[in-house]
């Protein structure tokens, strides 16, 4: 496994529980996305894995 994958399979662990984490190609970046209400949604955009998992961590850790 290199080490974005490794990054990326960490991330999941980590969030999948409350975001929504993926990879759009055109503009290249990753994306995490939150729905706490239905009329709420929060969106996180960063140029990196590295650049997403600190956006992340500012948020706070997931709900278990």
């Amino acid at each position: 496994m290199d080490e974005a994958t490794s990054a990326l399979a960490e991330l999941l662990h980590d969030y999948r529980d409350s975001w929504h984490i993926g990879h759009q190609d055109s503009p290249p970046a990753w994306v995490a996305v939150r729905r706490p209400t239905i009329t709420q949604t929060h969106v996180l955009v960063a140029l990196d894995i590295q650049g997403l998992r600190a956006k992340l961590a500012a948020t706070g850790r997931p709900a278990p």
